[in-house]
């Protein structure tokens, strides 16, 4: 009797631990995603990007939105240095243009990215000197710039013009600057960086990554450029509002297609600053 007392308490101990441990499985999952607001998770559609590269012809798409005839230009990094190598500079830019369409609607899009770095390297005098290498200097960056800039012109509304601008700088000789907004010269929508962790989280060492569109304090959309883990870079996602105009909403579709195409700030850039 004992014995089988303790095989019933026994089996519902461990019940109660897959439970748990499934619940836990299932909160970890959901963490997989970047954190928006709860506003924009119980009105928007979640869609998966889909990439397709065939005849080294980037394809995009997700929902009803297309993009087509996508061209990019990715320059080789470029560095220079003075003769000591003691001071720096490295360059990257990526070009891209692309036509995005839905089923009423069609916009021609153009962007480019422009990151600069300028630094100070320790530069090594003495090597292996009783088993201890000196250096000269220290290493720091001096200014490092990530610009993007996009631009949407669109049919929707008379040829109307966006324009997609994110800006971040930061280094030991530079005031430190963070802007991200979509605008039209009369409407103005903030773009903040957000993270699948949350404050006080233990870091993950590929968190998902994105950016979520705010305008008045409303969130608009979200998309993730990256998924977390190894390989989220090839699995994105967008949040796009449902409630919101057929026009504004291919606007924000064109901005986040940008934002997939091209190199935003990532993560260690981003972290130059607070969420």
């Amino acid at each position: 009797m004992k014995i089988c007392c303790l095989c019933i308490v026994f089996f519902v101990l461990n019940i109660a631990c897959s439970d748990c441990l499934v619940s836990a499985s299932f909160a970890e999952s959901q963490r997989k995603n970047i954190i928006i607001s709860d506003e924009l998770l119980t009105s928007a559609e979640v869609l998966q990007v889909k990439l397709n590269l065939k005849k080294s012809k980037w394809g995009v798409r997700f929902g009803d939105y297309y993009a087509l005839e996508i061209e990019m230009d990715a320059s080789e990094p470029r560095e220079s240095s003075n003769f000591i190598e003691s001071k720096v500079e490295t360059s990257v830019k990526n070009e891209v243009s692309f036509m995005l369409v839905s089923d009423l609607d069609s916009a021609r899009v153009t962007g480019l990215t422009n990151i600069v770095t300028k630094e100070n390297r320790a530069v090594r005098i003495l090597k292996d000197c009783w088993g201890v290498d000196f250096y000269l200097g220290n290493n720091e960056i001096r200014r490092h710039s990530h610009f993007l800039s996009s631009s949407i012109n669109t049919n929707i509304i008379g040829n109307e013009y966006w324009l997609l601008t994110m800006e971040l700088v930061y280094g030991s000789s530079v005031e430190d600057i963070s802007k991200a907004y979509l605008s039209n010269g009369t409407r103005k929508i903030e773009i903040v960086p957000v993270i699948s962790t949350k404050t006080g989280d233990r870091p993950k060492m590929y968190p998902a990554l994105g950016y979520e569109f705010i305008e008045n304090g409303k969130s608009l959309c979200a998309v993730q450029y990256h998924s977390g883990g190894m390989l989220g870079l090839f699995k994105k996602r967008v949040w796009l509002r449902s409630d919101l105009p057929s026009d504004i909403k291919f606007i924000l579709a064109s901005a986040m297609t940008s934002m997939i195409l091209l190199q935003v700030p990532d993560s260690e850039e981003v972290q130059q600053f607070e969420y």
